[in-house]
């Protein structure tokens, strides 16, 4: 299964972020901020990294576009550890790693 299929499977639709994907439809396009400017014109639903970009628009680190509406339910979905409105994504103990700081000083 593709990521795009996948995380709109078992993540935006259980947490219904109707507003969030991959590769949005040419009727999304006006609402989303443009990205980058190329030549004369500007990038509106088309990622701006060209590695994300040769990957057909798809990939775990760029490509994702979403409404600040969809992006604060998963945050509250985080912050309640891994439920929103009954709905449960994520073990406890999952969230607990993704929001941990990794990071090491020098």
């Amino acid at each position: 299964m593709s990521l795009d299929v996948f995380v709109a499977k078992e993540i935006y639709g259980p947490l219904k972020m109707s507003n969030t994907g991959f590769l949005p439809d040419k009727s999304r396009v006006r609402r989303i901020a443009p990205t980058e400017k190329e030549g004369a014109d500007f990038l509106r639903g088309t990622v701006h990294d060209p590695t994300a970009r040769r990957m057909g628009g798809v990939a775990g680190h760029a490509g994702l576009f979403g409404t600040t509406a969809d992006l604060a339910r998963f945050a509250r979905m985080m912050l309640n550890e891994g439920e929103l409105d009954g709905t449960g994504l994520f073990k406890r103990e999952t969230v607990k790693l993704m929001s941990r700081i990794t990071t090491v000083s020098p």
